[in-house]
């Protein structure tokens, strides 16, 4: 009799051990199928949907740290990837002996935004150009390789239309009258860009 209560017992014993153990496997795979994987995207700052940009500018040239006066002329970029752009420039000066300027950079853009308020927003860049070109004074009807370096700042308005602001050098060689050396001009100016 001692040994059918007891066999009772472990068979109760086992019996509950081996429920308690499926009530816990039960439970982990349930807390296993309710497990949240959280993924947190980056966001991502689309500059522009579409690769050629064209801009008409405005602004101020200084020749050679001497003279400043109005200028204006176009740009016309090519955007190969979100940071990378190569741009083509023509401007003309209003100086009484005017200056053109014909330039093709290489561009880099550190993307970024502009928060206006709570509701307004903007995707802006901030850019550095570099390259080279010819700087033709209409006075002494000589053209002069030119090295050109600045930056500016971009502010996307909308997916197509954007201001922006560049600040440029042209360092030529220059030779006029008794005068044969280097010269430094700068420029300041303000465009309106398309991007198609």
């Amino acid at each position: 009799m001692d040994t059918f209560k007891s066999r009772l017992i472990q068979l109760t014993l086992a019996s509950a051990l081996t429920t308690v153990t499926l009530s816990s496997a039960s439970a982990e795979e349930d807390v296993e199928q309710t497990v949240i994987d959280p993924v947190i995207g980056q966001p991502t700052i689309e500059m522009h949907s579409k690769d050629f940009e064209v801009t008409g500018f405005a602004g101020l040239a200084g020749l050679d740290q001497v003279t400043t006066n109005g200028m204006f002329g176009v740009r016309f970029a090519y955007h190969l990837t979100e940071n990378i752009f190569a741009e083509g420039s023509y401007s003309v000066t209003g100086h009484s002996n005017s200056v053109t300027y014909y330039d093709g950079v290489i561009g880099y853009q550190f993307p970024g935004q502009l928060f206006v308020s709570q509701n307004y927003r903007y995707n802006t860049a901030t850019f550095l150009v570099f390259g080279g070109g010819k700087t033709d004074f209409e006075n002494t009807g000589g053209a002069y390789n030119t090295i050109v370096g600045g930056g500016g700042y971009r502010v996307m308005i909308t997916d197509d239309f954007n201001v922006r602001f560049d600040l440029r050098g042209h360092v030529h060689h220059q030779i006029e009258g008794d005068r044969d050396g280097w010269s430094i001009d700068f420029e300041a100016a303000v465009g309106l860009g398309y991007y198609f």
